[in-house]
């Protein structure tokens, strides 16, 4: 029995998204289960409805009661999150149609991923015990859901976590979300609402894409996908939703060694990565390397207007560093055009003509130390038609910076933040730093202050133009 996308359909999916109660099934006094982990992210991420944790033990955790069985509560239960070892969970499932519930979502491992006769066949029971009563299935061998603003999450994360955002995504891997989670927070990545859906027994990658198209709070939407389940309704999902809203697609498997693993970690066949590259050009998806740069370009996504061409300002950078921003530039199919004669020399009044190079990529080493003119060198090129868009690499100031005082870079960062409010040109920035303790924590500081003033960071000049060119490309062709 395969499902569609009918309105019934999207009903429940709106239901699993907003679960009104939550049963952690697993749960014991013991820290180190998974039960109790996940109980306790629930309640520290802030969910908002009815907590139920189930354990053979009983007894009470954190002011709740455990109750021994799943069918001693005595309240309405939304959805389930089975943490029980897997020969227990075809009577939970079972537990769960006598009492209406509408999801169960399975952490629980040893199913089809195995690859062995039992755990495909336990699977397949799991899902016909499921559909016979109306239950929707999540994995199993997963996280689940994340809803920021319903206080959903999946297990390890913490309430600065919890701001909601733009960026929807559906990945197949556990781990490979909760990564995307923890240092998209970090970086000012956003989510609207995810989900780790592991074996896909049940619903798939199409149904949730199908129904983040139609989310409202979702305007960006990632994919980590090992193996699909229904590859033509898959295609047509991709094709209507890479159209309306920007979708990028991080395919696992796509070597011998990367399909065995898949094969081993969720059970999934992966398909040639020149079918995948085939697939995104037909739709309009845009396919990324690795989870950090699907980082990156949900970083521009975010944060930046459309840019509208590919000539690039860059400001900031010294000698060979210039050299090397041109060259990656360039080898992304953008241009750094030289300024022009009047530009040049508007350039030239803020810095002293000692080591200054203010063609384009803009060398001045001296003027990056007085934020003032720092500004009012970006307000000039924020004004010139010759570029499109710009980069500010503050990287080298970092390296240099030693035993200096920090106020003049600080001062430099809010010059930035307060340029890029009234500007009219795409910014962003590349900072690294040098590697000592010192430099680290300075990084840190002030890319958290870019990012809290809307400004995209990359950590070098590569990353952030390989960004720029899916941006880019993505506008080119949907204008």
């Amino acid at each position: 029995m395969v499902r569609g996308n009918s309105s019934s359909d999207k009903q429940e999916l709106e239901n699993i998204f907003h679960p009104r109660s939550v049963a952690v099934v697993g749960v014991s006094l013991d820290e180190a289960s998974w039960g109790q982990r996940y109980l306790f992210s629930l309640m520290e991420f802030g969910y908002r409805g009815d907590l139920f944790p189930v354990g053979r033990q009983g007894g009470d955790i954190a002011g709740l009661k455990i109750y021994e069985k799943f069918l001693d509560i005595p309240r309405p239960v939304d959805y389930v999150i089975c943490c029980l070892p897997a020969p227990l969970t075809l009577q939970l499932v079972s537990d769960c149609v006598d009492k209406g519930v509408k999801s169960v979502q399975f952490f629980t491992s040893g199913f089809s991923e195995t690859g062995e006769e039992d755990g495909i066949a336990l699977e397949k029971k799991l899902l016909e015990i499921a559909r016979r009563g109306g239950v929707r299935l999540i994995g199993p061998n997963c996280l689940g859901i994340y809803h920021p603003a319903q206080g959903l999450t999946i297990l390890n994360t913490v309430p600065h976590m919890a701001r909601s955002g733009p960026v929807g995504f559906i990945f197949q891997s556990g781990g490979n979300s909760q990564e995307l989670v923890e240092i998209g927070a970090s970086r000012g990545i956003h989510f609207s609402k995810g989900v780790s859906y592991g074996n896909a027994c049940d619903l798939n990658e199409s149904d949730f894409l199908n129904y983040l198209a139609g989310d409202a709070d979702t305007g960006i939407i990632g994919l980590y996908i090992e193996g699909v389940k229904q590859g033509k309704r898959f295609f047509r999902e991709l094709e209507r939703v890479a159209k309306i809203k920007p979708t990028m697609i991080l395919k696992g498997g796509r070597t011998i060694s990367g399909s065995q693993a898949a094969a081993s970690h969720t059970g999934s066949l992966a398909g040639a990565i020149s079918i995948w590259r085939a697939i995104c050009r037909q739709t309009g998806a845009m396919l990324v390397d690795d989870l950090d740069e699907m980082m990156d370009l949900m970083i521009a996504f975010s944060y930046l207007k459309p840019v509208r061409g590919r000539r690039a300002g860059i400001v900031g950078v010294s000698g060979g560093r210039s050299v090397q921003a041109a060259d990656s530039c360039e080898s992304y199919g953008f241009s750094v055009p030289p300024f022009s004669p009047e530009v040049r020399e508007k350039l030239l009044e803020l810095t002293p003509r000692e080591g200054a190079s203010i063609r384009n990529p803009v060398d001045s080493y001296l003027m990056s130390w007085d934020p003032v003119l720092f500004s009012q060198a970006l307000k000039v090129l924020d004004g010139y038609e010759g570029v499109d868009f710009l980069v500010v690499d503050i990287s080298l100031v970092i390296s240099v910076l030693n035993s200096r005082r920090s106020d003049s870079l600080e001062k430099q960062v809010e010059a930035i933040v307060d340029f890029k409010t009234g500007s009219s040109k795409p910014l962003v920035t590349v900072l690294s730093f040098d590697g000592t303790e010192d430099m680290l924590k300075l990084s840190v500081e002030l890319q958290q202050k870019l990012i809290a003033g809307g400004v995209p960071v990359y950590s070098s000049m590569k990353r952030a133009v390989c960004a720029l060119d899916k941006f880019v490309s993505y506008h080119e062709v949907n204008r």
